[in-house]
């Protein structure tokens, strides 16, 4: 598995890079991460994987969309990922 996150978590660490006063996109870059955009289709199947008391959000949802997108495992800390129906194979890495 790749380092491949979506383009809205990019967003989530370039702001945290900028808060510590790091360049952004080298300090992401230093992780050997490439960043994946999402589209409109990604963003269809992302709202077809929504479902009332999941918990998960709009972010969470486009990178299981991404997943199914490039038929990958996905990576996150978060068991409730694992739980999604016609999502992707997620590995829990804590």
């Amino acid at each position: 598995m790749g380092n491949r996150p979506v383009s809205g978590r990019y967003a989530r660490g370039a702001g945290s890079a900028a808060g510590s006063g790091q360049p952004a996109a080298r300090l992401l870059a230093s992780f050997g991460l490439t960043v994946i955009d999402v589209g409109a289709a990604d963003a269809e199947v992302a709202a077809d994987l929504w479902r009332q008391g999941t918990g998960l959000s709009l972010a969470d949802r486009l990178c299981l969309a991404l997943g199914l997108r490039m038929d990958l495992p996905v990576a996150t800390t978060d068991a409730a990922w694992a739980e999604v129906e016609d999502g992707p194979a997620v590995v829990l890495i804590r």
